[in-house]
C-alpha cells in the first residue's frame, strides 16, 4: 500500500499546485467561517513562512493540491470494502463518503476537479496493487471474500 502515498508525494512534486482558495480566493469569499476557514489561513500562513525563509521557522509547506489525497484515501476505501465483500450497507455508506469528500474538497477550494479525478483513479491504483499483492494473477475485477483475503495475507 506504499504505492499510494509515494505516487501522490511524486505528484505534488512533478505538478505542484495551489487548491483554487488559494488562487482565486474571491470566488469562496460568501462561505461561512469555519474550521475549515481557519485551517485554510493558517495553512497558507505557514507557506509564506516557509517560502519567506525556509531555515528560519519551524513551519511546515502543507498546501499541495494534486492529486487529491483526500479522494485517494476513500476511493481505495471504498474499493477495498468491494474486494473483500463487505456488508452493502457499508459498501455504500463508503462509496456515499467517497462522494461527498470529492463534493466537499472541490466547494471549500481544497481541490480542483482534475484533482479529484487524478486522486481517485491513484487510489484505485493503488487498491489494484494491493489486490495484486494478495492474490497474484487476480484484481479488483476478481471480488475476494473476507475469509480468502485473510488467507492469503
Amino acid at each position: 500500500m506504499q504505492a499510494m502515498p509515494a505516487g501522490i508525494a511524486a505528484s505534488y512534486y512533478v505538478l505542484p499546485s495551489l487548491g483554487r482558495i488559494y488562487i482565486e480566493p474571491q470566488h469562496f469569499t460568501d462561505l461561512p467561517d469555519t474550521a475549515v476557514t481557519g485551517l485554510q489561513e493558517s495553512l497558507y500562513r505557514n507557506r509564506v513562512r516557509v517560502l519567506e525563509d525556509p531555515h528560519a521557522t519551524q513551519s511546515v509547506h502543507g498546501i499541495a493540491a494534486f492529486a487529491s489525497l483526500h479522494v485517494s484515501v476513500v476511493v481505495t476505501a471504498a474499493l477495498g470494502a468491494h474486494l473483500v465483500r463487505l456488508p452493502v450497507v457499508l459498501r455504500t455508506a463508503l462509496w456515499t463518503y467517497a462522494l461527498l469528500t470529492a463534493l466537499a474538497t472541490v466547494y471549500f477550494g481544497w481541490h480542483y476537479l482534475v484533482d479529484v479525478l487524478a486522486g481517485a483513479v491513484l487510489g484505485a491504483l493503488a487498491t489494484w496493487l494491493a489486490a495484486r499483492a494478495i492474490r497474484p494473477g487476480g484484481g479488483p475485477t476478481e471480488h475476494m471474500p473476507l475469509q480468502e483475503a485473510r488467507v492469503h495475507q
